[in-house]
């Protein structure tokens, strides 16, 4: 089930469903395919998943919720947006620790990439 939502297949997630597969299964780090959706923004994914009845705030062993996963993974388009305000309107916790739950993978790279254009080593000669 969590492979499916990996490249949006959106009709593979949903014969799956109708063919009575697991929505709450979690592998042995606790993540289930709601988490996988909501890692690679798939709004729609994510709304079946919870229709069906996937537990909108499964923890994984680290604590991560599919909120942390949707909130960390967002690249501040619209459609991500649009599942983290769907995650927080179903009643989705961000189970980050707190002083990580600001950050976001696209806020990580632009500081690394900020970091390197100031060090001295990556300064053009």
């Amino acid at each position: 089930m969590r492979a499916s939502t990996s490249g949006g297949y959106f009709t593979i997630v949903k014969f799956l469903i109708e063919n009575n597969a697991e929505v709450c299964f979690a592998d042995e780090d606790g993540f289930t395919a709601l988490h996988a959706a909501a890692k690679y923004g798939d709004v729609r994914v994510a709304r079946t998943f919870v229709e069906n009845g996937a537990l909108i705030n499964a923890k994984a062993k680290d604590g991560w919720t599919p909120l942390s996963f949707a909130k960390y993974w967002t690249n501040e388009d619209e459609c991500s947006q649009a599942l983290v305000n769907y995650l927080i309107d179903k009643g989705g916790i961000d189970g980050r620790p707190e002083y990580e739950q600001g950050e976001t993978a696209v806020g990580i790279v632009r500081a690394m990439k900020n970091r390197r254009e100031r060090h001295p080593i990556f300064l053009p000669q």
